[in-house]
């Protein structure tokens, strides 16, 4: 069952192999390879996540740099190429047209990481059903019923919603455009969100999201593992060659957090914050007590 939703990944990579290491065709090889990434784009890159991830580990290894990688790429193409470069190498040739096909082209072959993977499509109707229910516990039935019914007709309602309230996250978070402003799709837009496409800014404003908040998360536990260290550092004795070791980690964070926005860096007050919640409880921990 598990691969129930990978039929086309998995068809891929064969066609890969046998062109490949069987025949040793090497043009239509490449023509496979490439063809996804000229028409939809990076968003339709094979091994996605797995190529970004070894991104990282070379950018941290050499570079020094914690920054997001797939972030961090596109950051560089717009600043040196601009926003429509930006869009054709997300999106490809059909991205510069202002559609996104690229979760048609995707090839979505990966390691699945939760349990419910396993269960290919019948656990992707109950993770479905399970967050309609929770959309319905909060009195958000607009969104219940995009996960409820079948594509043809979760694409208009889920059109006429962003038409009148803009576009959100899957959790809520409200996409923004480059002013600053509620990303609110016009009616062409529209109408190709109702037959099943999202346009280009959309996905590009999206994508921006996504990327920008697992960033920061990324950040805020890396401080987190800071501040703690520094506790454990309070309790302990206060050894002076381990000061010296947070200092220059405190150092380090700030130096790499230096211009990204939303990510505080870590002050002599957020430290003093700390070693003062040591020494007696804040409001909230006493009312916690209280009760």
């Amino acid at each position: 069952m598990a691969y129930v939703y990978q039929k086309f990944g998995h068809t891929y990579l064969q066609n890969l192999y046998e062109l490949g290491f069987k025949r040793r065709n090497l043009k239509a090889f490449a023509f496979t390879v490439l063809s996804p990434l000229v028409l939809a784009g990076g968003a339709a890159m094979p091994f996605k996540d797995l190529i970004f991830a070894f991104a990282g580990v070379i950018l941290r290894s050499l570079f020094g740099e914690d920054k997001d990688p797939e972030k961090w790429v596109w950051d560089i193409i717009r600043e040196h190429l601009g926003a429509d470069a930006e869009k054709i190498g997300r999106h490809g040739l059909t991205g510069a047209a202002g559609v996104d096909i690229s979760g048609s082209l995707s090839i979505g072959v990966g390691v699945p990481n939760k349990f419910i993977d396993l269960t290919g499509a019948i656990g992707g109707v109950y993770s479905e059903a399970m967050e309609a229910v929770e959309n319905m516990a909060r009195g958000d039935f607009g969104k219940a019923a995009e996960h409820l019914l079948p594509s043809g007709f979760a694409n208009p309602v889920r059109a006429l919603r962003e038409s009148a309230e803009g576009v959100v996250t899957r959790n809520n978070r409200r996409v923004w455009n480059e002013e600053g402003k509620p990303f609110v799709p016009d009616a062409a837009a529209t109408v190709g969100r109702a037959l099943g496409f999202r346009s280009t800014d959309q996905a590009v404003l999206s994508e921006r999201t996504w990327e920008g908040h697992r960033e920061q998360a990324k950040f805020a536990e890396k401080r987190s593992a800071i501040y703690e260290r520094y506790r454990s550092w309070l309790l302990g004795g206060k050894d002076e060659s381990e000061h010296k070791a947070i200092t220059r980690e405190v150092r380090e964070f700030n130096n790499k957090v230096k211009g990204l926005d939303g990510v505080s860096r870590i002050t002599f007050e957020s430290l003093r914050r700390q070693a003062k919640g040591l020494e007696k409880p804040s409001k909230k921990e006493r009312s916690i007590l209280r009760d």
